[in-house]
């Protein structure tokens, strides 16, 4: 059975993790799982429109007044087990796409997804196939939570280690009413180094030949 293209192939891939193959397991029993119940509610379905048709009968009415609310009973119940069939028979039709196949792709979040939304509708029609997929859904959660946290480790590890940046000191702003810079000292002609005579500035302190009648630096006269 498990030969035909609709059903979950029992070859697990072998680098899947535990999680991942725990998770591949019990979506191939609940399609299995699946398969079985289309036959038992086709049956069920039969036997209780049999009674339906049974206990609405007129005969049966004027004997039991209450046949009516059996006949409508099994009725409710004939059609919820049409429903079983026709989730069943989609479960094994689209679980191996939906689940199977991607847990063995590795797209284990969207297998997730799907595995919760087949498992509620099968709960709900099926009951056991249901089961079986939200507890494929939960060690699916638990593989992804795990690999989520391995990915962010990294970062923070690399956060911590990275050394902080010390804030770069702002430039000194000269006070206000400051001398402005002192300039290039005013290089002494070659013909000046023949006057031995030199004067200091009474403002900035440079020396300069005793000929000139203003310091170079700062143009402050000599006298």
């Amino acid at each position: 059975m498990t030969q035909l293209n609709l059903f979950t192939s029992e070859d697990i891939p072998p680098w899947l993790p535990p999680q991942a193959k725990e998770a591949r397991s019990h979506v191939f029993w609940a399609q299995i799982v699946a398969f079985i119940e289309i036959p038992v509610s086709v049956f069920l379905t039969v036997l209780l429109l049999y009674y339906y048709f049974k206990y609405s009968a007129p005969s049966y009415i004027l004997i039991n007044p209450n046949s009516g609310t059996l006949a409508g009973a099994f009725f409710a119940f004939a059609m919820y087990f049409v429903a079983v069939v026709v989730v069943s028979v989609l479960e094994v039709v689209f679980i191996r796409v939906h689940i199977s196949n991607q847990i063995d792709s590795g797209k284990f979040v969207a297998a997730e997804e799907r595995a919760v939304l087949w498992g509620v509708l099968s709960i709900l029609f099926g009951l056991i196939p249901g089961i079986m997929l939200v507890a494929s859904a939960v060690s699916l959660r638990d593989l992804n939570k795990h690999a989520t946290s391995v990915r962010e480790m990294p970062q923070e590890v690399q956060k911590e280690q990275q050394p902080q940046k010390q804030p770069e000191p702002a430039p000194a702003v000269p006070p206000p009413n400051s001398p402005p810079p002192r300039q290039q000292q005013f290089s002494v002609p070659a013909a000046s180094k023949q006057h031995p005579d030199m004067v200091k500035c009474k403002k900035c302190n440079a020396s300069y030949p005793a000929f000139m009648h203003s310091c170079p630096n700062c143009n402050e006269p000599k006298n």
